[in-house]
C-alpha cells in the first residue's frame, strides 16, 4: 500500500507539544487477517520481536476492518516515549466500516488496547480502552467506507462545513458503491451526500453537513489499451488514445502519466493542482477556440448513485462501450448511451451521483512556444473588430458573419495561434498578449530526442534558474524579475496588495501595470502541460475569481469590455473599489454541454489578488457590478 493511502494516525502529546502525525511503517507482516483475534495476536507477536530488538521500539498499532479482511498498519515516531492510547487524537481514523460500531483498534505503545467508538448527537468519536478478553466483533453488515469526520474548509478558507459522516473510498467502485448502498438504507432521506475534490473551488458547492466523500484515495491513471475492461469497448475504438482516469486524480499526477506514455491532454487551465473529478463536474474551461469546456475530453464516465447503483454514461452517437459485451460482463451495472444524458451528467456539479471514473481522449504530446507582448485595449479591439479572433486563432468553424479574409493581427504573434489570451488593466488598459503554439517540426524532433532533463519538473523555476545561473537557455525560462517575485516571494506580494488595497488603494492601477509589464517576454518553450500553467509560485498567492461569459457573436464581447472599463472606472471614483488583480480574457468554443456555453464565448476572468475582508467586500461589489450592467446592456447572453 502507498505511504499516502495508509491512515493518519496522530500523536497528541499535551505539554505544550502540538499535535502531529506517526510515522507509517505499512503493513506488518501477515496483513490481512481473515480475523481480528488473528490480527491482534499478530500484533503481540510483533511487539515482542521489538522488544527484543538491539533498539527496543514501542510502536503503535492500528487495527480496523477493510472489506473482507483485517488490516493492522505500524506507526512509530522517535519521541514516542511509550505513547498512551488518550494521547492518540482519533481524527481521520477508518471506522472499519460501520459509522455506528466501528471495528477499529489502538495497540498503544504500553500494548494496551483501544477500541474507536462513537456517538451521534453530536457526533463525536474517542479511542476507550477495552479488555483484551473482551468478545471480538465479527465483520460489519455491510461495508462503508467512513473515517472520523473532521471540520473542513475550502482552497480559500472562507467556506467551513462540518460534515456527520466522511467517506475515503478506495479505488475500488465496488467499495463506493457500497458504501453508498448501506448509508442510502440507514440514514434519513434530508442527509444529504457531497463528492468532494481538491476543495479548490470559492463556492459552497461541496459544503455540506451531511455525508462527505474525499476522493483521495480513488486515484489512477491507465492508457485503456491492455486494461480487462478494453474488451467492454466497441471494435475499432482507438484504444492508445483513450485513458481511464480515477476522479481524484490530481490534473499534475496526470500530466505526467500521459506524457510518459507520449500523450497529453489537448487543452488547460492555468492551475494543475484540481482532482479531475472537481475539475469536470464543475464546468471549468480550457483556453483554446477549437476547444470547449475541458469536460469535452470525455468519451465514457462511470459514477455511482445514491443508492449505490452503477452506472456507465456514454452518448447515443460515438459511444465507445458495446451494449451486449457491457450487459455480459457486468450485469449488475446500468449502461446509459444517450446524447442528453450524458451533456447533462458532464457538467452536473455533482447532482446526478458520484463520479468515479473517466475514459477521457488524449493528442499526441507536444511543446508549446508563448509569446508576450505588451499593447492597449484600444488597439486590441481595433484589431479583433469584426469577428476577427477567427482568423488569428485555431478554430474548427468559421461563422458566416466573419469576412472571408483578414490581413489584421498583432505583431510578433504568427497566425493563427493554437491559445490567445489578454491580460487587462481596465484602469489604464494595458493589455499583454499572450499567444501559444506548437513548436515547429525542427524544435519538436529536437526537444523529442534530447528534451532538457528539467523538463520534467514542476512549472516552478529555482533561484538558480531564475537568475539564469544553470545554463538554462532564454527560450527555455519565462522573464527573470516576474519568476524571483512570483516563485520566491509570493507570500510577500500577497502582503503588498493587501497593505495597498487597505492604505492607498488609489495606487493598485499602477502596481497592475507593474506586474503586467513585467510578463513580456518572446519566447518561452517546455511541455504543453507546463507551459499552461502559469506557474507554482502564482498559484500560491491567495486570489479569487469570478468569470463571465459573453459570446463572440456580433462582437458582442468588445462592447462587454466598454461595460466593464466604465464599471470599474466609476467604482473606483464613486466607491473607492478597485481590481488588485488584472481581468483575463479566453475564448473557448461553444459546446452541447447543458451546463456550458452554447456558443462560441469569451471568459472574462476578473482576478483579486488577496484574501482579506475587504478584498473579499471588494470582490463580492465589483462583480455584481460588472455583472448588472453588463447584463442591463446584453441582457440573457450573458452568464
Amino acid at each position: 500500500m502507498a505511504n499516502d493511502e495508509r491512515p493518519a494516525l496522530w500523536w497528541d502529546p499535551g505539554w505544550l507539544q502540538s499535535s502531529a502525525p506517526m510515522t507509517g511503517e505499512g503493513e506488518i507482516p501477515g496483513s490481512p487477517f481473515a480475523n481480528l483475534d488473528t490480527a491482534l495476536d499478530a500484533v503481540r507477536r510483533r511487539r515482542a520481536a521489538n522488544a527484543g530488538d538491539a533498539s527496543p521500539r514501542d510502536n503503535v498499532y492500528l487495527v480496523t476492518y477493510a472489506p473482507r479482511r483485517w488490516v493492522v498498519f505500524e506507526y512509530s515516531e522517535r519521541n514516542l516515549s511509550r505513547a498512551d492510547l488518550s494521547e492518540i487524537a482519533p481524527r481521520g481514523l477508518p471506522l472499519g466500516g460501520d459509522v455506528t460500531d466501528p471495528r477499529t483498534f489502538i495497540v498503544d505503545g504500553q500494548g494496551r488496547l483501544g477500541k474507536l467508538v462513537g456517538h451521534w448527537d453530536p457526533v463525536a468519536y474517542e479511542i476507550r480502552e477495552v479488555d483484551q478478553s473482551f468478545q471480538a466483533p465479527g465483520p460489519p453488515a455491510a461495508f462503508v467506507a467512513a473515517a472520523v469526520p473532521a471540520p473542513l474548509t475550502n482552497h480559500g478558507g472562507h467556506v467551513a462545513w462540518n460534515p456527520r459522516i466522511t467517506l475515503r473510498p478506495a479505488a475500488k467502485i465496488d467499495e463506493l458503491a457500497e458504501s453508498l448502498e448501506a448509508l442510502h438504507r440507514s440514514l434519513p432521506q434530508d442527509v444529504g451526500m457531497k463528492a468532494g475534490g481538491r476543495r479548490h473551488s470559492w463556492s459552497h458547492a461541496a459544503a455540506t453537513d451531511g455525508v462527505y466523500i474525499h476522493p483521495e484515495l480513488m486515484r489512477g491513471v491507465e492508457v485503456v489499451a491492455g486494461r480487462p475492461s478494453a474488451g467492454l469497448l466497441k471494435a475499432g475504438v482507438s484504444q492508445d488514445v483513450l485513458f481511464h482516469v480515477l476522479a481524484g486524480s490530481q490534473i499534475s499526477h496526470i500530466n505526467k502519466k500521459l506524457w510518459a506514455s507520449h500523450r497529453a491532454l489537448a487543452a488547460l487551465g492555468g492551475y494543475d493542482g484540481q482532482t479531475l473529478g472537481g475539475v469536470l463536474p464543475t464546468g471549468t474551461h480550457g483556453s483554446v477556440l477549437k476547444r470547449g469546456p475541458l469536460a469535452e475530453m470525455v468519451k465514457s464516465l462511470d459514477l455511482v448513485r445514491f443508492d449505490g447503483k452503477k452506472v456507465r454514461i456514454e452518448p447515443a452517437t460515438g459511444g465507445i462501450t458495446d451494449p451486449a459485451k457491457f450487459a455480459a460482463g457486468r450485469p449488475t451495472w446500468i449502461l446509459e448511451q444517450d446524447d442528453d444524458v450524458f451533456n447533462a451528467v458532464l457538467i452536473s456539479m455533482g447532482t446526478m451521483g458520484v463520479a468515479f471514473s473517466f475514459i477521457i481522449e488524449s493528442v499526441e504530446r507536444y511543446w508549446l512556444k508563448e509569446i508576450r507582448t505588451l499593447t492597449t485595449m484600444p488597439q486590441v479591439q481595433e484589431v479583433l473588430e469584426r469577428g476577427n479572433i477567427y482568423h488569428l486563432m485555431e478554430v474548427t468553424n468559421v461563422p458566416g458573419w466573419v469576412a472571408a479574409s483578414d490581413t489584421r493581427a498583432f505583431k510578433d504573434h504568427p497566425k493563427p495561434a493554437y491559445h490567445m489570451e489578454f491580460l487587462w488593466n481596465p484602469y489604464t488598459d494595458t493589455v499583454v498578449i499572450t499567444t501559444r503554439h506548437p513548436v515547429e517540426a525542427s524544435e519538436r524532433q529536437k526537444l523529442e530526442h534530447d528534451e532538457p532533463a528539467w523538463f520534467d519538473n514542476p512549472p516552478t523555476r529555482s533561484l538558480f534558474r531564475a537568475l539564469k545561473l544553470d545554463a538554462m537557455g532564454e527560450d527555455y525560462s519565462r522573464p527573470d524579475l516576474n519568476e524571483l517575485a512570483t516563485e520566491h516571494f509570493s507570500g510577500s506580494l500577497d502582503e503588498v496588495v493587501e497593505f495597498i488595497a487597505k492604505t492607498r488603494p488609489q495606487l493598485l492601477p499602477g502596481f497592475i501595470d507593474v506586474g503586467l509589464k513585467g510578463l513580456e517576454d518572446d519566447s518561452y518553450i517546455q511541455r504543453s502541460y507546463n507551459v499552461f500553467n502559469i506557474g507554482q509560485g502564482a498559484n500560491m498567492i491567495p486570489a479569487q475569481s469570478s468569470t463571465i461569459s459573453v459570446p463572440l457573436r456580433d462582437d458582442l464581447w468588445l462592447d462587454a469590455i466598454d461595460v466593464l472599463r466604465d464599471v470599474a472606472r466609476r467604482e473606483a471614483s464613486a466607491n473607492d473599489l478597485y481590481e488588485t488583480g488584472p481581468i483575463s480574457l479566453r475564448f473557448v468554443r461553444g459546446s452541447d454541454i447543458m451546463l456550458a456555453d452554447h456558443e462560441d464565448v469569451c471568459k472574462f476572468e476578473i482576478i483579486f489578488g488577496g484574501d482579506s475582508k475587504k478584498i473579499n467586500t471588494a470582490t463580492h461589489d465589483l462583480v455584481r457590478a460588472y455583472y448588472t450592467d453588463l447584463y442591463r446592456k446584453l441582457g440573457s447572453d450573458v452568464h
